[in-house]
């Protein structure tokens, strides 16, 4: 079972400081000591890039660091990928067809939604992201989800708690009224 799912929000806040930081190299750091397993989708790394074009462009980041910034995500991704401590899941047809009904149910947009079915396809424990609408659909419909600008000893606790639920691994199951994911 893979502990978190982290969407771009949360993915950017690794190579920019920001509000919620701490908690993004928190998962991290325990990802790359094997203490952890992140997923995230393909999708997110390219809006994380756009991000950070966007913050170059507005010179928010300077050239140097925008360029830094690409080449840790990089370089990270890659090394976690080949530890086996992170998953970086493709945008299926399947996952797309799967958020609609996230979409019809919870009114979100289609990216957010493929972020719900993503993270469930992943069999991820939790969602990390500061889009608080995505939060609050995304516990809803039963999955558990944390900002980590403002729920940092929060997603510290589902560590603390990763050994007892490692001894009664279970699948989640999300539902919202008829719907079933």
């Amino acid at each position: 079972m893979v502990d978190v799912y982290l969407d771009s929000s949360a993915l950017v806040k690794r190579y920019v400081q920001e509000p919620g930081t701490p908690a993004v190299d928190s998962i991290f750091d325990r990802a790359s000591q094997g203490g952890a397993t992140i997923a995230t989708s393909l999708w997110n790394l390219g809006e994380a890039l756009g991000v950070l074009d966007y913050r170059r462009e507005r010179r928010l980041l300077t050239e140097p660091d925008f360029h830094l910034a690409v080449q840790n995500l990089a370089s990270e991704i890659v090394r976690l990928m080949r530890s086996g401590a992170m998953q970086v899941h493709p945008v299926r047809a399947s996952l797309l067809v799967e958020a609609w009904t996230v979409v019809l149910a919870q009114h979100l947009y289609e990216a957010d939604a493929l972020q719900i079915s993503t993270c469930h396809s992943s069999k991820s424990r939790a969602l990390i992201t500061s889009d608080e609408r995505l939060r609050k659909a995304s516990l809803a419909l039963g999955l558990k989800a944390f900002d980590p600008e403002k729920q940092q000893d929060e997603i510290e606790e589902l560590f603390e708690d990763q050994t007892a639920d490692k001894n009664n691994q279970g699948s989640a199951s999300f539902s919202k009224g008829n719907t079933a994911y």
